[in-house]
């Protein structure tokens, strides 16, 4: 949680209303929503010593050609679960994954971290990029980052990231049956910065490898392709 420059806790109860952004609702006909799912499949369950390759040109992908996420981001991430995930750990896994990719480029993308403490149930386009637990409606689908993107100017402009609560969840460092929230919410944050899912698995080691299950720390830290796909959107 170190790089990260600012986390700001909100204590919230349980009903809060948000105001969408007057410019969101008049650009509203130009936003295209995109879900990417982060699905059950062939997965490395360890993260392993040995030197990760050098990137080749299918080691990243991108969601939009020539698009950018509009940065620094601000996230908003809502604590109440059932996974039994106390939220400092909560948060804390998420500001980990936010650094990882902060790390590799200096072009600041995550500024804001806020900690509400209630429950968001639904993916909706509110001028929030939430953060939270809920049960999607999909079998083998570990978590979900729905985005929004203007057509104009090719800019991701927000995004929701959703962990199935059909899996067990916690730190697979500690319980390797679970499913490891900072390892998932490293992947589905590189959606938001408009990167896709690749499905070579002979690529398992890349954060943005398109499967995952319980045990796979392998994603909390980029890989060479990872690293090339974020400086390709913003730069070293």
């Amino acid at each position: 949680m170190d790089n990260l420059k600012i986390v700001t806790i909100a204590l919230i109860a349980a009903f809060m209303f948000t105001v969408m952004p007057l410019a969101l609702i008049s650009n509203q006909e130009q936003l295209v929503q995109v879900t990417h799912e982060i699905t059950i499949g062939t997965a490395n369950p360890e993260a392993t010593a040995k030197a990760k390759p050098a990137p080749t040109s299918t080691d990243y992908k991108l969601s939009i050609n020539r698009g950018k996420t509009d940065i620094p981001i601000a996230l908003t991430v809502y604590t109440e679960n059932e996974e039994g995930i106390n939220s400092v750990d909560f948060v804390s896994a998420i500001s980990d994954a936010a650094d990882e990719w902060d790390s590799h480029t200096s072009a600041g993308l995550v500024s804001e971290i806020t900690e509400v403490s209630s429950r968001s149930t639904s993916v909706s386009l509110n001028g929030e990029n939430a953060v939270f637990f809920g049960d999607y409606s999909q079998e083998n689908v570990i978590a979900v980052a729905s985005y929004w993107y203007n057509r104009a100017t090719r800019e991701i402009v927000e995004c929701d990231i959703m962990f199935d609560t059909d899996f067990q969840w916690g730190d697979a460092k500690v319980d390797s049956s679970l499913m490891d929230l900072q390892n998932i919410a490293t992947h589905e944050l590189g959606h938001f910065f408009n990167l896709a899912d690749i499905y070579d698995n002979s690529k398992d080691y890349l954060t943005m490898f398109g499967y995952s299950g319980e045990g796979d720390i392998e994603k909390r830290s980029l890989a060479a392709g990872d690293i090339a796909g974020i400086r390709k959107v913003f730069g070293a």
